[in-house]
């Protein structure tokens, strides 16, 4: 399943994000059942560049931090994402994924 930071990192309230964070700063960096971090399902939903910088600032690693397909988070937020400013942030702090191929050899 997924953990109460999964779900706040599908929104657009830091406040509620980071209050969440505060009770249980571990959950950044667990998976949850479908192998997906905090910072994919805030790229996938794209809500808010706050809660990318947020996740991004608390676990630098994220960003990078591949699931078991190879896809980054850029990847997810190329899938849905409408946002410039989030996809720009996600360029900006890790621009060798948008050059990363997953384990299908896509981009």
């Amino acid at each position: 399943g997924k953990l109460p930071l999964h779900i706040c990192a599908c929104n657009t309230d830091v406040d509620k994000l980071t209050t969440v964070f505060s009770a249980f700063p571990h959950a950044i960096s667990i998976p949850d059942k479908n192998g997906w971090i905090p910072m994919m399902h805030a790229a996938y939903t794209c809500k808010s560049v706050e809660v990318i910088q947020f996740l991004h600032e608390s676990f630098p690693d994220a960003i990078r931090r591949p699931h078991q397909s190879g896809r980054l988070p850029l990847h997810y937020a190329a899938v849905t994402c409408h946002s410039s400013r989030v996809m720009k942030y996600l360029i900006d702090t890790y621009p060798a994924a948008a050059s990363s191929f997953d384990i299908n050899r896509r981009l």
